[in-house]
């Protein structure tokens, strides 16, 4: 875990800022990460992250691609804990947000809360295979842990998380089935019964 791991951000678009005493606020994607690293300093424009552990490069992995998060308008499905769903596009979800806007197939622009949801699914498109079982049997390099989810309706899926921690509201994981209709998928704690690394 003492790996030396370093990453440019230029500290416009990264937010970056840089503090009095030397050390660094990071500001990921409009997040405030909570992470202050003495090691940090600004050569110019641009804020250099030094000596950083693997654990905490996996935490940050999902805030600072913006390909991975939802910096970009995308098709997703919002299940609830209540069984229904909404389809449509959202283009301001983040994993520490208590509710985002999801605009629906038909036009209407709803505000969602995050903890009325079972999980959230980034789809390659809204009507899948409905005859398609998932295996979960697949090896996705570079997605991190294996991880395992028992939802509280009895639903099981296997994937692979960067930044599971127990003291978050949810998790992004990456099916283990590159057949899949789901891409990504962040789940929300409170609707599982049992989380576990396999």
């Amino acid at each position: 875990m003492d790996d030396v791991f370093w990453q440019e951000y230029n500290s416009e678009s990264r937010s970056g800022q840089l503090a009095n005493d030397g050390s660094a606020t990071l500001l990921l994607t409009g997040q405030h990460s909570s992470l202050r690293c003495a090691s940090c300093y600004n050569p110019g424009n641009m804020l250099i992250l030094l000596n950083i552990s693997l654990e905490a490069v996996s935490w940050l992995k999902q805030f600072i691609e913006p390909k991975e998060n939802m910096m970009q308008t995308n098709k997703v499905v919002a299940r609830f804990k209540d069984g229904s769903l909404l389809k449509g596009q959202t283009n301001d979800f983040f994993p520490n947000k208590s509710s985002f806007h999801l605009q629906t197939l038909n036009g209407e622009t709803k505000t969602i809360d995050v903890e009325q949801l079972k999980a959230f699914f980034l789809v390659k498109d809204y009507d899948g295979n409905q005859d398609y079982n998932e295996e979960y049997s697949d090896e996705v390099s570079g997605a991190g842990r294996k991880i395992q989810v028992t939802f509280s309706d009895g639903e099981t899926i296997t994937g692979f998380t960067l930044g599971y921690s127990p003291d978050r509201q949810g998790f992004y994981m990456t099916p283990a089935d590159v057949k899949s209709n789901n891409v990504r998928i962040f789940v929300v704690k409170s609707a599982s019964e049992k989380i576990e690394f396999v």
